[in-house]
């Protein structure tokens, strides 16, 4: 009885840890390294980083080498791909040159960390697909009290919410230098903002936030 119960154990944690592997390397958590160098052993280096055959995948819809980012370190989503920012209102990504460095914060003492977000995180560009469940708002639009933990999620403070937080992962968020166009000066401005998934309702009769109704739909 106990060699059939400890056979049984094994098998159900390896198809908890495949399953967990293929949820992070799909096309939203990858990245293309196809014109990285490929070296013997099936091995590609792309951007400093070795990805070694178990870790990246061949897409069959377009033929390019897909490197399981978040394999490899700690990723965090960005609404658009690096030297780009995120214009709201047309909701398209647009060419910015100040260096993305969005402050990192600790995870629970609630302080800055001096540290370069580009050294400690990979990042994943794009934005992230919800659920029919969900909605995706602009947080910048409720709410200034949010920030980007070291361990790449985004931590928001909601006063007014039981509990008075929400942390979002990274297939819930993305961040990202948000432009703002004048459209009688054309003057552009430019802050750190994220779109998040979130659910406006527990049920067809409470909110789960009281600032919803401010939030930007993008």
């Amino acid at each position: 009885m106990s060699v059939v119960l400890m056979l049984f154990v094994f098998v159900a944690t390896g198809l908890c840890w495949k399953s967990h592997r293929l949820e992070i390397c799909d096309d939203e958590n990858s990245v293309d390294i196809t014109a990285g160098t490929h070296l013997s052993g099936g091995v590609i280096y792309h951007d400093g980083v070795r990805y070694d055959q178990s870790e990246y995948y061949t897409d069959k819809r377009t033929g390019s080498d897909r490197g399981c980012v978040c394999l490899k370190g700690t990723c965090i989503r960005k609404c658009c791909p690096l030297g780009y920012g995120y214009n709201y209102k047309s909701k398209q990504c647009v060419k910015v040159y100040e260096r993305f460095a969005p402050p990192v914060w600790d995870n629970y003492a609630y302080e800055m960390l001096k540290v370069n977000a580009s050294d400690i995180f990979h990042y994943v560009p794009g934005k992230m697909n919800c659920t029919d469940s969900k909605t995706r708002i602009r947080i910048g639009q409720a709410t200034k009290n949010f920030v980007l933990r070291v361990d790449g999620k985004l931590y928001i403070q909601i006063p007014e919410s039981i509990p008075p937080w929400l942390v979002q992962t990274p297939d819930e968020y993305c961040i990202d230098t948000f432009v703002r166009e004048d459209p009688t000066t054309g003057e552009r401005t430019s802050s750190l903002d994220a779109l998040i998934c979130f659910a406006d309702k527990v049920n067809n009769e409470q909110y789960v936030l009281r600032f919803t109704y401010l939030a930007l739909i993008v």
